[in-house]
């Protein structure tokens, strides 16, 4: 009888303990999607859209001889305090949004890779715009190692307009590019050529 009681509170426990097993498997699991979710929604970038060139805003670009896609000193900026990036991005039209923020730090060299689209093949280099596309970008949301930057950095700016690219992972795109010259501006890509490519490079701002 003894036995039996024992058999029994053995069986007892082991369904409990199977039960147990079987909700802590599934509260894992929650909690695993839970955090997948909150670090899939932490490096999405807003659909932002583009505004209009405010009153002599355009004048600046141009006397710097920018086109769209080139980022310029002093309009654009990092923020070391609150880490943040702030880009004004010329484009073509309003149907410019930014897709993706990687940080790219390749060969000791500080850098960020935007990547934005209008959803057409067409070309927007050569001419400058009507429209500057505005993202405010914290550090910790670039995809891939959060940014960190301090006050004698300099950040190379690299935006590439191609709707084929918005979808690819940090480590892809670290393959595409081979090399960049911070000073010249001169992207080098291997196995990849975007529509379009421009940027420019950011120092620290207010």
């Amino acid at each position: 009888m003894i036995r039996f009681k024992q058999a029994a509170l053995a069986v007892t426990c082991l369904v409990f303990l199977l039960i147990s097993c079987k909700n802590n498997s599934e509260k894992n699991k929650k909690e695993i999607e839970k955090e997948l979710k909150l670090k899939i929604k932490k490096v999405e970038q807003p659909q932002k859209k583009p505004r209009k060139f405010l009153t002599g805003e355009r004048k600046k670009y141009e006397k710097a001889k920018k086109e769209n896609l080139d980022v310029l000193e002093g309009e654009s900026y990092f923020n070391i305090k609150d880490e943040y990036v702030l880009l004004k991005i010329p484009v073509a039209n309003e149907d410019f949004r930014i897709y993706n923020a990687f940080n790219i730090q390749i060969n000791n060299k500080k850098a960020i890779l935007i990547t934005i689209t209008d959803k057409t093949p067409v070309s927007i280099k050569g001419t400058l715009g009507n429209f500057i596309l505005e993202e405010k970008i914290l550090f910790s949301n670039f995809i891939g190692e959060s940014l960190k930057l301090n006050k004698n950095d300099k950040l190379e700016v690299i935006i590439i307009n191609d709707d084929s690219i918005a979808t690819k992972t940090i480590e892809e795109i670290k393959s595409f590019i081979k090399d960049f010259d911070l000073y010249e501006d001169k992207i080098k890509l291997n196995n990849f050529e975007p529509s379009d490519k421009g940027g420019g490079v950011i120092n620290p701002g207010p």
